[in-house]
């Protein structure tokens, strides 16, 4: 809910509430119904945890949990009570194991390591001459601001 009551549309939601209507629409079925969000159950809420790592959050359990607790607490706001209560042996469980499984992404690690190979490439198909490499870093660095 917003301002005095009235419903928010999807474009004033907040990105964490954002990303659970994206799944809830995204992972809909006639088995595991997620439709109509609320109220939100924590078998949802489990599966939207697992979900978030192959859809753009990456950075572990931290920021699962704090997409969960977000959205926990619009559950409550509206008026629903918070999933994670529904069990609490469940939720701690899952708070407690789900970080052996939960994949982080080290943005350092991803870049491809430079290689022989393509330092070879590099300089056969480079325009300059390298024996005058301080008059072509001369003629490469050229002011931003004029």
């Amino acid at each position: 809910m917003g301002i005095d009551g009235k419903p928010l549309g999807y474009n004033e939601l907040d990105y964490a509430r954002k990303k659970y209507v994206q799944f809830c629409v995204a992972e809909h079925n006639d088995e595991l119904p997620l439709l109509p969000v609320f109220p939100m159950r924590l078998a949802s809420l489990l599966r939207f945890a697992w979900w978030l790592q192959d859809h753009g959050v990456h950075g572990g359990m931290q920021s699962i949990k704090n997409y969960t607790s977000a959205v926990a607490n619009w559950s409550q706001m509206t008026g629903h009570g918070d999933p994670r209560q529904t069990e609490e042996w469940v939720w701690k469980r899952f708070s407690k194991q789900a970080p052996k499984f939960v994949r982080v992404f080290n943005r350092s690690q991803a870049k491809l390591p430079m290689q022989p190979e393509y330092l070879r490439l590099i300089t056969e198909h480079t325009p300059f001459d390298l024996d005058n490499v301080d008059e072509t870093l001369s003629s490469v660095r050229k002011p931003v601001f004029h």
